[in-house]
């Protein structure tokens, strides 16, 4: 996965019932013959689903980082002695 530049858990969801999605939701109720406030819903639990998995990698990469800043800061203390 890419590097994370900020906390997922920041990100706002979009409005997934306003006109901006209706299109997607006409496609998706076309395929699946939702109504529109279904459609909402799967794409908001959608959404959060994946930004749950983008929460997980953050805090994966952000332990990584504080581990490697940790064993660099110990080998320069190492170092100076």
């Amino acid at each position: 996965m890419a590097h994370i530049v900020s906390n997922p858990e920041l990100d706002i969801e979009p409005d997934f019932a306003s006109t901006t999605f209706k299109a997607i939701h006409n496609c998706i109720i076309g395929n699946l013959q939702l109504m529109h406030e279904e459609a909402a819903n799967k794409l908001s639990n959608s959404w959060i689903q994946d930004c749950d998995i983008h929460l997980a990698a953050w805090m994966t990469q952000s332990n990584e980082e504080a581990q490697l800043a940790a064993e660099a800061a110990q080998a320069e203390c190492d170092h100076a002695d």
